[in-house]
């Protein structure tokens, strides 16, 4: 309790405090915004700790703005369940690509249709060579 009363005295005076722990309740009455470094890279979210991380990060908890860790947890779950979503709608995207272009080469030699067999095999080559180069996020390539 003192060291939680003392750390919160020196927010109130605008000080800033670094505070790595492992007790949630703690860091939830201290901690004000949570930075995550994982893999060489800084992520900033603001939130209460609640959850146990599943995954091997360092969490630095600030006294700066109004978050910390469970922000971040839910982020994280949000941006998994999100590319999942991705992940599910560009497999079966390139599934509806590769039934198309098997269908539309088969009535290319079939019909002897040049432009189709232009077409398929401009799809072919896009997914060869392309794939994958979709809209993040933030809508970019």
């Amino acid at each position: 309790m003192f060291l939680q009363t003392y750390i919160l005295s020196l927010a109130e005076k605008g000080t800033t405090a670094i505070i790595v722990a492992h007790d949630r309740a703690f860091l939830d009455d201290v901690s004000s915004e949570t930075i995550v470094l994982r893999n060489q890279s800084l992520t900033y979210y603001e939130g209460r700790v609640a959850h146990r991380s599943s995954h091997n990060t360092i969490i630095v908890q600030m006294l700066l703005l109004s978050g910390s860790f469970s922000s971040y947890e839910r982020a994280m779950h949000r941006k998994r369940k999100t590319d999942l979503h991705r992940k599910d709608v560009l497999d079966k995207k390139r599934t509806d690509i590769e039934k198309s272009i098997a269908t539309n080469a088969k009535l290319a030699k079939k019909t002897g249709d040049d432009n189709r067999a232009r077409m398929v095999k401009s799809r072919q080559k896009k997914l060869d060579e392309r794939w994958g180069a979709e809209v993040n996020e933030k809508g970019h390539r």
